[in-house]
């Protein structure tokens, strides 16, 4: 825990670099507690500036997808999720 002296007397830089972290932590947490995306099995998982990038697999939905018929998917892809407000 931070006291209010340490976050007065931080530098602007050492601050944002905290609320990146925080920011990133609260979206990995939210990420978490939501439901599975149907379709989407996550390979790897990395915290960003941004949000949190995810490495996932995903099932393209077409009756005739030969990939997804044996349970491959298509990829891996990058995806940013990120909170908003």
């Amino acid at each position: 825990m931070l006291t209010k002296t340490q976050i007065t007397t931080a530098t602007t830089a050492v601050l944002e670099h905290l609320r990146n972290r925080i920011e990133a932590e609260l979206g990995q947490r939210e990420l978490a507690v939501q439901e599975p995306i149907i379709g989407r099995q996550v390979v790897e998982e990395r915290p960003a500036l941004a949000g949190t990038l995810r490495l996932e697999m995903v099932k393209c939905g077409k009756d005739r997808c030969k990939k997804c018929e044996r349970g491959e998917g298509h990829g891996p892809y990058w995806y940013l999720y990120f909170r908003r407000n």
